[in-house]
């Protein structure tokens, strides 16, 4: 049954797995591998949509839920880009928490779920952000600023998400490794803004200002930013704020 599938624990990283033991077994050697020292992990652990689909198809055969199996499977890879682990909690979350809904619309509910939840796996993600500031700087570019950067597997920053899974090689550039992890640091961006904004005296523009027929007003927004810049802040240098205006207004369009 796919349920016992979805319960299975595997292990791959960029840490020689021989290590865990020493958590179990007090050594006074480290123990080390030969045979992973500086060898490339080449295999893609990411699922593809046709994947996916198998697996359901198995559930399906088992449980006759009467979904759209095609459809379910291109959402769950639309969202996770195959991430091993977010594609197992879908599933299983559909199955545990929300009464078997194998919808679009059961897909978006796991998702939110999963994006409210405290895991080691987001646990991990914010704690690697928070301790190197050119990867946090990398991906705050990538997500709040929407800035493209072209992929080079030289760039040490670049190279350093990668191995984390943080993010992957995209047809254009540089990008997110999935739409899940892209949400969780965009909101986690915005929301340590608006906390350095209040400990700062920064207060929010009104939303209607700025949105015009459901529609970001960008020329007006960047006119208004001029105007209280040159009336408040004529002290603080301007690339200080441009961020925070980008924020202000992507939390406000949420």
């Amino acid at each position: 049954m796919l349920y016992e599938i979805w319960g299975t624990l595997y292990f791959s990283g960029v840490y020689n797995i021989g290590n865990l033991k020493s958590n179990f077994f007090s050594s006074e050697t480290p123990m080390n591998s030969l045979y992973n020292i500086n060898v490339r992990f080449d295999i893609d652990m990411s699922f593809s949509a046709k994947e996916i689909e198998t697996m359901l198809v198995e559930y399906e055969n088992d449980h006759h839920t009467e979904m759209n199996i095609s459809e379910i499977a291109n959402e769950i890879r639309f969202y996770t880009s195959g991430y091993p682990y977010l594609v197992s909690k879908i599933c299983l979350l559909i199955e545990t928490d929300l009464n078997r809904n194998w919808t679009i619309d059961g897909v978006q509910e796991a998702i939110k779920l999963i994006l409210e939840e405290n895991s080691t796996l987001f646990e991990d993600l914010i704690k690697k952000t928070e301790e190197n500031q050119e990867l946090s700087d990398l991906l705050f570019d990538l997500t709040v600023g929407k800035v493209k950067y072209p992929f080079n597997v030289d760039n040490p920053v670049m190279k350093l998400g990668l191995m984390f899974g943080f993010l992957d090689k995209g047809k254009d550039g540089l990008i997110i490794h999935n739409k899940v992890f892209e949400i969780r640091i965009t909101d986690y961006f915005i929301s340590k803004q608006m906390s350095n904004w209040r400990k700062n005296g920064f207060t929010q523009s009104p939303v209607n200002e700025i949105i015009r027929d459901n529609v970001f007003d960008m020329e007006l927004c960047l006119s208004k930013f001029k105007k209280h810049y040159a009336e408040i802040y004529t002290e603080i240098h301007v690339s200080h704020l441009l961020p925070a205006v980008l924020i202000n207004s992507l939390a406000n369009v949420r």
